[in-house]
């Protein structure tokens, strides 16, 4: 069985970290201080989930498998296809805890429309 490590770029790690740096930049200076081991986390999870996105894309989610040469190969999920699953939920997570440290939006200003519909269906 051909063995394969998967390696990550560390350039694209780091630019993934001064992306996420830029994407806080507004929030409070404390938070992100103590989030950067989460931003350096999902800036290494993201660029790992792209690289086994981009082997699942050449060599697909499933391969044959046979327990022995007497039995017939069926298709199975490859461990890739699990791990990215597993990773992406994790990397997911990660990305809502770091865009929680945002300060919240404003509301929309109200522009008169939703009154307008109203007055209309009235």
């Amino acid at each position: 069985m051909d063995k394969k490590i998967i390696l990550c770029d560390n350039a694209a790690i780091k630019r993934e970290i001064l992306r996420l740096q830029e994407l806080l930049k507004d929030a409070p200076k404390l938070k992100t201080a103590t989030a950067e081991g989460l931003i350096e986390r999902c800036a290494h999870l993201r660029i790992l989930l792209d690289v086994l996105k981009k082997d699942l894309n050449d060599n697909g989610i499933t391969e044959l498998f046979s327990q022995s040469d007497k039995n017939p190969p069926y298709p199975r999920e490859r461990c890739e296809a699990r791990m990215f699953a597993n990773l992406s939920k994790i990397y997911q997570s990660g990305m809502k805890q770091l865009l929680s440290l945002l300060p919240a939006s404003d509301p929309p200003e109200d522009d008169g429309f939703d009154a307008f519909l109203n007055d209309i269906e009235d």
